[in-house]
C-alpha cells in the first residue's frame, strides 16, 4: 500500500547545533570544549586556552567559502532566465531549499516533485548526511500521532524538526537506509499481535506499508538497493520463531527473513539458532547483516543464506555495533570484574571504541574517552552514531543529558551544546534523497 502526502514542512530551530552562527562569509565559529584522547589533560591544543574549568577551549572555524553575490543583478536577466536554465540552477540546491522552495508557486511544486527533477538532483547534489533523532511521541494533544523526529545538519550546524503524522500509535523507529525511514508498528488486535512495518520518505512525504511476515520481531536492516540505476530496497527481519529445547536449555530459533521492494515480496535467507537474545540494531557490510549479542558478532550473508560467528570485544558492556568505511566498530563501556576487590583496580573504565580486522577477526582499541569527560556518561546507557568522520555519542540520562562527539581523523573527542532537549532514544544517520521510493 503506496501513500503520499500527510507528512508536514520541516521545521527549522536555526543554528541550535554544536556549531553555529555565521558571517557574511558564511564562516561559522563553534567554542566546544575537546581533549586529545592520548594527551594529558589540560594540554593546550591548536593555540586554545583554558577557560574556568580548566578544560581546553578553542575556535573551530569552518568556511564554506565566499557566497556573496556582489553587486545587484538586473532583474530583467532573471526575467527573461530560459526555464531549462533555470531547472538546472533549482537542480544544484540543497534538499532543504527544494523543499522550501516547492511553496514558491504551481510551477516550482510540479517542478521538483516530478520524476525527472529528482533524479537529475540527485546526480548533481553531493550526498548530504544528518543525524536523526527521536525522543518519542509529543505529549500535546494537538500533535497526537505526530510522531517527531529531529534532525542536525552538521554541515549548516541547523537542527529542524520533522513529522511523521501518519504514524499509528506503537510505532518504533528501527532503520534507515538511501534516504529512507522505517518505522515498526506492533498493534494487538483480539489478543493478537499485528506487525506492519513503515517505509517513508520524508523529505517527498510518500509511505509504503509493508505487513511483517512473522508476529515476534526483534531485528530489522533496511538495505537500500541501487542495482541496474533502480532505487530499490530490502528490508530484513529476524523473527523469534520458537524457543527449541536440546539437553534442558531453551535455545531461541531465529528465522530470517527478506523483503525486496523490486518483487514485492518476502522470502526465506536463513535461520540461527542463539542461546542469547541479539541486542537492537543491525549493520549492514559487505553483503552481511552483522548483529551483536552479549559474547559475540554474527553475520548472515543474504546472498549464500550462511552464519558466521566471532567474538564480541572483551569487558565490552552496553555495547554498540557499528560500521565506518566498511569496517564494523563496537562502542561500549568496558568494565573490568574486580571480583577480589584487589585495590588500585577500577571496575568501570569508561567509553572505549573498538575496530574489527577483516582479516585477523581481531578486536583492536581505537580509543577511549578521557577521564575528565568520563564522568558525564559514566554507568548510563547512551545512544550513538557515525556521521562521516564524527561519533555522536547522546547520554540517555534524562536529568542532565550530555552529547559528545569523537573525530577519527583528529583523535578529538568533544564536549559540544545539546541540540535537543531531551536525550533521544533512537539515533540514525539519514541521507536525504529526492529519489528515493518508498
Amino acid at each position: 500500500m503506496l501513500r503520499s502526502g500527510g507528512l508536514e514542512g520541516m521545521e527549522d530551530h536555526g543554528g541550535n547545533g554544536p556549531a553555529s552562527g555565521g558571517d557574511g562569509n558564511h564562516t561559522r565559529c563553534c567554542t566546544i570544549r575537546s581533549m586529545k584522547s592520548d594527551e594529558a589533560d589540560g594540554q593546550l591544543q591548536h593555540g586554545g586556552a583554558e577557560d574556568d574549568d580548566c578544560q581546553v577551549v578553542f575556535e573551530r572555524k569552518l568556511s564554506f567559502g565566499n557566497r556573496d553575490s556582489g553587486p545587484d543583478m538586473d532583474v530583467t536577466i532573471w526575467q527573461s532566465l530560459p526555464e531549462d536554465i533555470g531547472e538546472k540552477v533549482l537542480a544544484w540546491l540543497p534538499v532543504t531549499s527544494c523543499v522550501r522552495f516547492k511553496s514558491v508557486c504551481k510551477r516550482w511544486l510540479n517542478l521538483m516533485s516530478s520524476e525527472r527533477f529528482r533524479q537529475m538532483h540527485s546526480s548533481n547534489v553531493p550526498p548530504e548526511t544528518w543525524v536523526l533523532s527521536f525522543g518519542g511521541q509529543s505529549s500535546d494533544p494537538i500533535l497526537e500521532f505526530k510522531y517527531k523526529g529531529q534532525v542536525f545538519d552538521p554541515v549548516f550546524s541547523k537542527t529542524f524538526m520533522i513529522e511523521f503524522p501518519f504514524l499509528p500509535e506503537n510505532s518504533v523507529p528501527v532503520a534507515t537506509a538511501g534516504g529512507l525511514v522505517c518505522f515498526c508498528c506492533d498493534s494487538s488486535n483480539n489478543g493478537e499481535n499485528d506487525v506492519s512495518f513503515y517505509v517513508c520518505n520524508p523529505i517527498t512525504k510518500a509511505w509504503k506499508i509493508i505487513p511483517s511476515p512473522c508476529s515476534k520481531v526483534s531485528i530489522v536492516t533496511l538495505v537500500a538497493d541501487t542495482e541496474a540505476g533502480f532505487m530499490g530496497y530490502k528490508l530484513y527481519v529476524f523473527c523469534d520463531a520458537s524457543v527449541v529445547r536440546w539437553l534442558w536449555v531453551g535455545v531461541l530459533d531465529h528465522s530470517t527473513k527478506e523483503y525486496d521492494s523490486k518483487l514485492n515480496r518476502w522470502k526465506d535467507v536463513g535461520d540461527v539458532h542463539s542461546g542469547e537474545q541479539f541486542k537492537p540494531g543491525s549493520v549492514y557490510s559487505q553483503g552481511k547483516v552483522h548483529v551483536l549479542s552479549s559474547e559475540n558478532v554474527e553475520a548472515l550473508d543474504v546472498q549464500l543464506g550462511n552464519w558466521m560467528e566471532m567474538d564480541a570485544p572483551a569487558y565490552a558492556s552496553c555495547a554498540t555495533l557499528l560500521q565506518r568505511r566498511g569496517r564494523l566498530l563496537v562502542v561500549g563501556d568496558m568494565v573490568h570484574h574486580n571480583v577480589f576487590h584487589l585495590p588500585n583496580i577500577r571496575s568501570y573504565v569508561g567509553i572505549v571504541i573498538w575496530e574489527l580486522d577483516p582479516a585477523t577477526k581481531f578486536w583492536s582499541e581505537v580509543t577511549r574517552m578521557p577521564e575528565a569527560l568520563v564522568d558525564s556518561f559514566s554507568y548510563s546507557s547512551f545512544s550513538c552514531v557515525i556521521v562521516e568522520d564524527l561519533l555522536y555519542l547522546f547520554s540517555r540520562s534524562y536529568s542532565l543529558p550530555h552529547t559528545m562527539v569523537y573525530s577519527f581523523s583528529h583523535h578529538l573527542w568533544s564536549r559540544v551544546p545539546n541540540w535537543s532537549e531531551a536525550a533521544p532514544s533512537k539515533v540514525f544517520s539519514f541521507c536525504p534523497r529526492l529519489d528515493a521510493s518508498a
